[in-house]
Formats: C-alpha cells, structure tokens, sequence
C-alpha cells in the first residue's frame, strides 16, 4: 500500500541522514587528527635541532623568554628564537641564527614560545633548557584546526 512505502522511504531517508553524518563526522575527525600530526612533526623537528645544538653547546644564555643564545663547540655563536608576527604578516615561526633561518614549516604557525634556562643548584641538578611551544596548522580552519602544545627539556653538558 501506499502508507508502507512511505513509512519505507521515511526509514531509508533517516539511515541515510545518520550514516552520512556520521561519515562526515569521521572524516572531519581525520582532517583534524591529519593537521594535529603535522604540527606535531613540525615542532619534534624543530626541538632536535635545538635539543642536538644546546646539548653541545659550550655556553648557553636565555636572553629572554623568547630567545635563547649559545656558543658551539668549536666556538661560533648561534641563536634560537620566537619570530612574531604582526599586522600585515601574521606569520610567527622559530628561526635559527637569523630570522631568515626558519626552522618551522611556513603552514605552521607558532602561537607562542617560552625558552627557560635553568641554572643548577647541585651537580644532581644540571643545568637544562626547557621549550614549550604551541602551535596551529595554518592550511586547516574552524574545527579541523587544532592546537598542539608541547615542551621538551634539554639537560646541558657541562664542560
């Protein structure tokens, strides 16, 4: 009859509704787990690079929050710092020795970033930087971006 193909057609319509939005939902989630993990091998990229220099450094001095500077093994000078970005060009990143030296993606974009040095008390407490870092996928927007905040500690040689 004609009311048991509509009640039919009404139950397709509804499963249909709810597997779409549940596809749509599983694929939003991937999207936002994808940009998750790109950030996350971004920032892993730029601590080993900092971690490999200030491990090895001679000298290490926290200028500021945003800035650390250190002295190489062989004696040359370098530097790890925040680049904020401002106005006309929002772009924020970590760069190594000049701000031309960017060691985070260009679709990565650095929320903020705290270096602290710690200056040891004992020799059971050596001296260590620690990083944090928080960061956003600039290619993902809305709900599918996500933040990702993470820190390393660097425990320094000492010579």
């Amino acid at each position: 009859s004609l009311i048991e193909i509509l009640v039919v057609i009404a139950l397709f319509a509804i499963i249909t509704l709810v597997a779409a939005q549940s596809l749509l939902s599983s694929l939003k989630g991937a999207r936002k787990t994808d940009s998750s993990s790109r950030v996350r091998t971004d920032l892993d990229f730029a601590f080993q690079i900092m971690e490999r220099h200030l491990h090895n450094a001679k000298t290490v001095v926290c200028t500021n929050s945003q800035r650390i500077d250190y002295t190489d093994q062989t004696g040359g000078a370098g530097s790890f710092y925040y680049v904020a970005g401002s106005g006309a060009n929002p772009d924020s990143y970590i760069a190594s020795a000049s701000a031309t030296n960017r060691l985070t993606n260009s679709n990565v974009l650095i929320s903020s970033a705290t270096f602290t040095c710690t200056i040891p008390t004992s020799i059971s407490n050596p001296p260590s930087v620690n990083i944090i870092l928080t960061a956003t996928d600039k290619t993902s927007a809305g709900s599918e971006g996500s933040t990702v905040t993470t820190s390393t500690t660097i425990l320094l040689r000492t010579y």
